[in-house]
């Protein structure tokens, strides 16, 4: 299938835009912009002096394939990339690049959309209906916690939670917006401590502020917490011991007792956000990754110290914790 684009500009533009792109049929753009039907093989080429601009970035804001042209190149959008992409009109290696840019674009807020909506709501219901099977088990047959239904309870569980952070995590990636709250297996941080504690019997895990983790408040503190128990599974022995204390006001602390840590993390020091995604991102474990760049993206204090014999991470209470955006 070829890609077809529609192009909204006046007639010297038209002329240039065809020049530029020799070969390719384009076809010029309805009166209203709107109007038009753009899928994942179709783009829209804008001339910055039309008048419809206004509706061509309109499209772009739904995620729809639209790049923006302009006669002089003093005139391109600098700094950070454009949305929609940008392009000088008379070089047709930019505009090729900017119409590759605008359609990748727009197939992954259709993903991430996806993700987050019809993909996410099929997945939790297969997953609740597993769920709700291995709770018929375990009441009936009384299952001890190291029983083997137990451990495939325990196993969709996690399962589950892995798959109910997906959509964030690849909008975070991807520097998307993200979308509204998805339900989730944990109503608050107490109960996912709850759960932690139950598939690590033999680990000391000690809780400071349980009042507080029982709160709704404490939910938006859940991926962080994930991504800091992540990393102290990775770094600490069995029976490593850990203390997690919250309060509302100061936010998270999570201690793991880990006094010989593997490379690249055998080191004294402090790492924030930013450390971790450019200096060890290959070697961080993918919660740690969305707790990262959380708090990169609304600009929240986050930081892991490293000592001799532990490491303390932190989370700041702010506004920013449980924003969406």
């Amino acid at each position: 299938m070829s890609l077809r684009i529609y192009a909204a500009g006046s007639g010297p533009f038209l002329d240039a835009l065809k020049s530029a792109l020799a070969g390719q049929q384009i076809d010029e753009a309805p009166a209203s912009l709107l109007s038009l039907s753009l899928g994942e093989k179709a783009c829209l080429l804008v001339s910055a002096s039309d008048p419809r601009r206004p509706e061509a970035h309109e499209l772009a804001g739904a995620g729809l394939p639209v790049v923006e042209l302009f006669d002089q190149e003093d005139e391109i959008p600098s700094g950070p990339a454009s949305d929609p992409p940008a392009a000088h009109l008379r070089n047709p290696r930019e505009i090729w690049l900017a119409i590759r840019l605008s359609l990748l674009s727009s197939r992954t807020k259709t993903l991430a959309s996806s993700l987050s909506g019809p993909w996410a709501h099929d997945a939790r219901g297969a997953l609740g209906i597993a769920r709700m099977a291995l709770q018929l088990l375990t009441m009936s047959a009384g299952a001890e916690p190291s029983s083997p239904v137990r451990k495939v309870e325990s196993g969709v569980t996690r399962m589950g939670f892995t798959l109910e952070r997906l959509p964030d995590q690849v909008a975070l990636a991807l520097d998307l917006p993200l979308g509204p709250p998805p339900p989730s297996i944990f109503r608050d941080l107490g109960v996912y401590l709850t759960h932690l504690k139950q598939i690590h019997p033999h680990r000391p895990i000690q809780l400071e502020g349980e009042s507080a983790m029982s709160t709704t408040a404490s939910a938006a503190f859940i991926p962080t917490a994930a991504g800091f128990v992540d990393l102290a599974l990775h770094l600490s022995a069995a029976r490593g011991s850990l203390r997690i204390a919250f309060d509302a006001a100061r936010g998270l602390e999570f201690e793991c007792e880990c006094p010989e840590r593997r490379a690249p993390w055998d080191f004294e020091g402090t790492l924030q956000a930013e450390d971790i995604l450019s200096r060890f991102a290959a070697q961080v474990p993918f919660r740690l990754l969305e707790g990262a760049r959380r708090a990169l993206r609304f600009g929240s204090p986050f930081s892991i110290e490293f000592s001799s014999g532990s490491f303390v991470a932190r989370a700041s209470a702010s506004r920013a914790a449980d924003s969406r955006g």
